[in-house]
């Protein structure tokens, strides 16, 4: 993240399965760290991001 550019808060909503089963994950994974769903949300976006689709993307829109 460039300097001086914090977190910034998103919302959005998923089902009661993926909820149910995120839940009780980020449980299993406090064993080292203090897992939220902050975390686990940010991972999953950045993960979204390296897919080749969204690569391709942003390299035709030169997003950096």
């Amino acid at each position: 993240m460039p300097a001086g550019e914090g977190k910034r808060v998103i919302r959005g909503s998923i089902d009661a399965e993926t909820y149910r089963r995120v839940k009780e994950l980020l449980g299993f994974k406090n064993g080292g760290k203090d897992w939220n769903y902050g975390d686990a949300i940010e991972e999953a976006l950045q993960d979204w991001l390296k897919r080749p689709e969204n690569v391709k993307l942003m390299k035709e829109h030169n997003i950096k």
